[in-house]
């Protein structure tokens, strides 16, 4: 508190806003004295101290992160923000706070309750997962004056309840929302700053402009809200791990919506025919296009393969642009080979090659570019042994990621997608590539 109060002193200025500070502390006290003396309210004779600790806590935070991030400030008022914009400038004040509370940091996500039609996180402005103790913020149509500020401070309290196993309830949160709220606000005005009062939650415009953003679909989704699904465009990485003597991984795109009504594609490329070189590292380029996703995973369990799917929430607009990049591999290419009228073979122009143009290399490419989702790189190498790498290298060393093993590196590492993994893998091995 008195790190506040005895803030350093260099100018007339100062004097104004350290005053401005002190009597916004000392009617923090005073409000949490006088709310104890009433029954009825959330803060008890038990609670006080924490009611001012954290009261502090919130107003010693976001005056060291407006001082220290003006520029990162002013996005979390700014109503034409991007949502990737608007997640970090969030992220990086409750970073401040957690800090300050001595408290895990928790990671920040925004969603969009637009896409739910029914339970709690419809309805709120936000919410505390305990199981993953991750943060969510609402940017869909709630109350106007419930802003970003407002419920941050809510969930925040929520958070210090588990840290320090204690429950002081919605009441003390919201108390704690309006306390960070108005914090946050005489930090803004002091620095010249829009308040964050200024600017409702998102607008309407802001809503429809960003109702595809991938960022936000993907937040929604992840917050284990799946049953409310109104999005039905899905577009998911199927891999598939070594199996038996063969030591390679495989990657699969499968692109669908939920009632597969409409579409339902999977996109099998890989070395399986045709295959030359040193050490069998070209072969002919096969795409198989299957129209029934459960003849794929029935294909790869009869050889003994476990599959793991990584689940991205996309939009019509997404997955038509992924198909149609298959379609122009295909188009003018006659049917090589059928299964009924569940899968499709074609060989492709362009051969299969062991670092460039795989199974990995094809479905990152064209998951990238139909969502404008940008995964990174990881060129590990993971599954290739000692001579292989060193082969790699004289070959020719990939600056893409081109191993199965990798890209699930990558997608594991992610928390904004949903991951489906039905069992362990006993069989995963060190050394190993694609089909």
């Amino acid at each position: 508190m008195l790190d506040v109060i005895l803030h350093p002193i260099k100018t007339a200025e100062d004097i104004y806003d350290n005053t401005k500070r002190s009597v916004k502390i000392f009617g923090t006290v005073a409000d949490g004295i006088t709310k104890a003396f009433d029954a009825t309210d959330p803060i008890q004779w038990s609670n006080v101290g924490d009611y001012i600790y954290d009261s502090f806590a919130y107003q010693h935070a976001s005056k060291n992160f407006v001082a220290d991030n003006p520029e990162i400030a002013a996005i979390m008022s700014d109503p034409n923000a991007a949502p990737e914009a608007k997640q970090y400038a969030q992220q990086m004040h409750l970073n401040y706070l957690s800090d300050q509370l001595g408290i895990e940091r928790s990671d920040l996500l925004i969603y969009n309750s637009d896409f739910i039609n029914q339970g709690p996180a419809a309805e709120s402005g936000g919410m505390f997962v305990k199981e993953t103790g991750n943060i969510y913020l609402n940017t869909g149509e709630i109350a106007e004056d419930d802003t970003f500020a407002n419920t941050l401070g809510h969930e925040v309290s929520h958070s210090i309840d588990q840290s320090n196993s204690r429950n002081y309830g919605e009441d003390y949160a919201d108390l704690m929302g309006g306390n960070l709220n108005d914090s946050l606000n005489m930090e803004f005005d002091l620095a010249n700053l829009q308040e964050i009062t200024n600017t409702v939650r998102t607008s309407e415009q802001w809503r429809e402009q960003n109702k595809n953003n991938p960022l936000i679909i993907n937040n929604t989704y992840s917050a284990g809200l799946f049953e409310y699904d109104e999005v039905e465009q899905d577009v998911a990485f199927v891999i598939g791990g070594p199996y038996g003597s063969h030591r390679y991984g495989h990657v699969a795109l499968r692109v669908y919506d939920d009632d597969g009504n409409q579409y339902d594609k999977t996109y099998d490329f890989g070395r399986y025919q045709g295959v030359r070189g040193d050490f069998g590292e070209i072969g002919d380029g096969i795409l198989k296009v299957w129209n029934d996703f459960n003849k794929y995973i029935e294909s790869e369990k009869s050889i003994g393969r476990i599959t793991n799917t990584y689940i991205f929430k996309t939009n019509k607009e997404h997955d038509l642009k992924i198909i149609g990049q298959y379609n122009d591999m295909i188009k003018e290419l006659g049917i090589e080979k059928a299964a009924g009228d569940y899968m499709k073979q074609y060989k492709l122009n362009a051969d299969y090659h062991w670092g460039k143009n795989n199974c990995t290399t094809i479905s990152k490419t064209n998951f990238e570019l139909g969502t404008d989702i940008n995964l990174g790189e990881d060129i590990t190498g993971r599954g290739l042994n000692w001579i292989e790498k060193q082969a790699a290298k004289i070959k020719g060393y990939p600056e893409k990621t081109f191993m199965p093993q990798d890209i699930e590196n990558i997608l594991n590492k992610r928390k904004n997608i949903i991951k489906n993994v039905p069992e362990k893998r006993k069989n995963i091995v060190k050394e190993g590539t694609g089909k």
